[in-house]
């Protein structure tokens, strides 16, 4: 074998390897590609629904689930969800919804204004367990009783608090205080956390606390 023969058999051999080599990183790369991507595999399965509509507005409302949840297109960008469970909800039109996907239960639903309608996997929740939601909100109840004049009274809880069917629209809650007035056989009523103090009255009332319902 002449030395151009030896010469180009190198060279053969070289640009063999090379094509190896290539075909090599190639595959390679076609295996990470075809791959899974990191989280995919563990991946969290959002099935269900949940929806939120609102009946009286500016509503705000709360809800956590076992699983992860995840906002659908109708949801607000002003709901915000927290830790990939927990939603932080706010309808602020009349008639509009949020809706959601959600993987596992609803361990807690909260509303913290206003008034809603909630559906999951298509079908109304019914009255009295949200009724029974909003109660373990906020757990405590009062009621306040005219002893025939009309008396004032301002109240404050370390906690929440919402009117009752009793209150009426004299009656208001700013934040944390609560001031009304009633008369007559009238009372209101109201639901609240924490506790109470009151900070005046004008006149005899009859108060009546249940605690932790």
């Amino acid at each position: 074998m002449g030395m151009n023969d030896e010469r180009n058999e190198e060279r053969d051999a070289t640009e063999g390897a090379v094509s190896r080599r290539t075909v090599l990183k190639g595959t390679t790369a076609a295996g990470v590609a075809g791959g899974l991507l990191p989280g995919q595999a563990s991946g969290h399965p959002k099935p269900r629904t949940i929806t939120v509509k609102t009946l009286t507005v500016p509503a705000r409302y709360r809800f956590t689930v076992s699983g992860e949840v995840a906002k659908r297109p109708s949801a607000g960008t002003s709901d915000e969800i927290r830790g990939h469970r927990t939603v932080l909800g706010r309808i602020d039109t009349k008639g509009e919804l949020d809706e959601f996907a959600f993987s596992g239960e609803i361990t807690s639903f909260e509303t913290l204004k206003g008034d809603v309608d909630v559906v999951v996997d298509g079908k109304a929740v019914e009255e009295k367990r949200a009724k029974k939601a909003k109660e373990r909100a906020l757990p405590n109840a009062i009621t306040i009783r005219a002893e025939g004049e009309d008396v004032s009274y301002r109240f404050r809880v370390t906690g929440r608090v919402r009117k009752g069917p009793t209150a009426d629209g004299g009656d208001s809650v700013d934040g944390t205080t609560v001031s009304g007035a009633v008369g007559g056989r009238g009372t209101d009523d109201y639901r609240y956390s924490g506790s109470l103090v009151f900070d005046s009255t004008e006149g005899p009332l009859t108060v009546t606390l249940e605690l932790d319902q």
